[in-house]
């Protein structure tokens, strides 16, 4: 199990003052550390070994979460996104943290000395560490990232077994257990990605929904399913409503189960596309209720 309390850092020779910041504040916040180095501004180092060794452990789960430092953020965010499961994103300021939070569920975060601020850090530290990820609509294409890095794994295992590779000269033992060995890793990484897809198509199943806004009700089409919100579709019969954020709704959704009631609170509306965005306030409790059911079906 991933370490929860210990924040795994790293980084290069021009990130180094940087990194010294960032233990510091994570240290006010009431989390450890773990630092991999380097250890001093006055050697060059290469940004790529410590930032493998900080996605390694995040990619493997024996840290959650992890912080890499060097001049810019940039090198050191393409090493770490090559790692599975690991969401780099470079921060330079507070709402880029939220954002890559709430958005993209960031496990580890990266500065840049360069563009970053130093009394800025602790502000960025904190709400990375604090702001919860929404999932939703999110959760799926977050997931759809970590299928295209484990699809370009399972493609270095079939490089082992290219024909090309089979000419007689190359034929010998340790190459065809390597060869065998690539084909059952193929089949083990990509078995969840088939997995996720049949969830995916029973998550685009739409969902009729009556919302009750200021008195009127409003047709819609639910689109999207969490048990923190939902996001729905206006039906363009409707004239345009006018929602405003935090305005409260009732919600009827009809799922394949039935119907179910539930209330919400206006997250977001774009009017081009007629998309409304909504959390949850009261959702059903009852493992038989419709919309339970459906969510239930689309994990």
């Amino acid at each position: 199990m991933a370490d929860k309390h210990t924040i795994i850092i790293g980084g290069d020779h021009a990130g180094f003052p940087m990194k010294e910041i960032v233990r510091g504040d994570l240290e006010k916040l009431g989390y450890a550390t773990k630092d991999v180095g380097t250890f001093t501004a006055d050697e060059p180092a290469d940004y790529p070994g410590y930032a493998s060794k900080v996605a390694m452990a995040v990619s493997t789960k024996v840290f959650e979460r992890g912080v890499l430092v060097c001049g810019t953020g940039m090198g050191t965010s393409i090493v770490a996104n090559r790692f599975p499961h690991v969401r780099a994103v470079v921060c330079t300021n507070y709402a880029m943290a939220v954002t890559a939070r709430t958005k993209l569920d960031c496990n580890l975060l990266v500065l840049g000395n360069d563009y970053t601020h130093e009394l800025e850090i602790g502000a960025i530290l904190k709400a990375w560490l604090e702001t919860k990820f929404e999932g939703g609509r999110h959760a799926r294409r977050v997931n759809l990232i970590d299928d295209n890095n484990l699809l370009n794994l399972a493609l270095g295992h079939l490089e082992q077994v290219n024909p090309k590779n089979l000419s007689e000269d190359r034929i010998n033992q340790p190459f065809l257990k390597r060869a065998l060995a690539g084909l059952d890793n193929i089949q083990k990484i990509l078995l969840p990605t088939e997995q996720r897809n049949t969830n995916y198509e029973r998550q685009s199943q739409s969902c009729p929904a009556t919302i009750v806004h200021d008195g009127t009700n409003v047709e819609a089409v639910m689109i999207d399913l969490s048990e923190k919100g939902a996001q729905f579709q206006i039906s363009a019969k409707e004239k345009h409503p006018y929602f405003i954020r935090d305005d409260q709704l009732d919600m009827e959704i009809k799922t394949s189960y039935g119907s179910s009631k539930c209330k919400g609170l206006v997250r977001w509306y774009d009017t081009t596309s007629r998309h409304l965005g909504v959390a949850f306030t009261e959702f059903p409790t009852g493992s038989k209720d419709p919309l339970r059911l459906q969510l239930d079906s689309m994990l």
